[in-house]
């Protein structure tokens, strides 16, 4: 059994978090919440969610999997205007979501969570840690966007760099420790991560103003933040670019 009911900002933040990576999803529902990890088709990129059962203004559900597409509930979701209570209720024994909201209604069968695997979490001692306003970095990314595919992450013990330059120029975002709200780095690092799986993730951050990063040479960007009221966290892991 399974019987939600929140603001639909709150499952946009879902919704949006996922699709960086994945159109289709299981989700792991307890009592306490839902848990979300998966990893796209090329291997690339990995999203890491959980959602406390705090983020609902009815939160009731039975240990289950269920498998969703989530471009379709994002359709869905689009329907309705800010501040509106979405309701989604799957009852015992039935393969289909039934979400309400106004005087709508739209069922959607579940997908088999056969072919739905959750990866495990590496366990990775990234050497470098940041935590930087969020808008910072989103203005950097939309800078970057026509020069090249690729976004160089650079951090020593007094700064912190994303630059990339190509053909037809050059962008770049630095950030003295000072304007850092935090900063731990021992020696440098620089890695290159694609850009547009980048860009995504960073776009996914609606409403957390701060984004922690935790970096290492030529290994994976693990990028964290915070969304529905700091009821939930978000962990992505992002591939680097090796160079031949």
């Amino acid at each position: 059994m399974l019987h939600i009911v929140g603001k639909v900002e709150t499952f946009r933040e879902l919704v949006d978090v996922v699709l960086t990576v994945v159109e289709e999803v299981k989700l792991v529902f307890n009592p306490e919440g839902i848990r979300i990890r998966t990893v796209d088709p090329a291997h690339i990129a990995m999203v890491d969610l959980t959602l406390g059962k705090e983020a609902f203004e009815k939160y009731e559900a039975d240990e289950m999997e269920v498998g969703l597409s989530m471009n379709k509930f994002s359709k869905v979701l689009s329907l309705a205007e800010a501040g509106t209570e979405i309701t989604l209720k799957i009852a015992n024994e039935t393969n289909e979501v039934v979400i309400t909201f106004g005087n709508l209604e739209r069922k959607m069968i579940l997908i088999d969570t056969a072919n739905l695997t959750e990866p495990k979490m590496p366990d990775l001692k990234l050497p470098a840690t940041i935590t930087v306003q969020a808008h910072e970095v989103r203005q950097a990314i939309k800078i970057s966007m026509d020069i090249t595919d690729y976004i160089s992450i650079s951090v020593d013990e007094n700064r912190f760099i994303l630059e990339n330059s190509g053909d037809t120029g050059s962008a770049k975002l630095e950030l003295l420790k000072e304007k850092l709200e935090e900063l731990e780095c021992e020696s440098p690092i620089t890695s290159m991560f694609a850009l547009d799986y980048f860009s995504k993730m960073i776009k996914s951050i609606k409403k957390s103003e701060l984004v922690r990063m935790h970096l290492g040479n030529a290994y994976p960007i693990k990028v964290e933040f915070t969304i529905a009221g700091q009821n939930g966290m978000v962990t992505y892991l992002l591939a680097p670019r090796i160079e031949s």
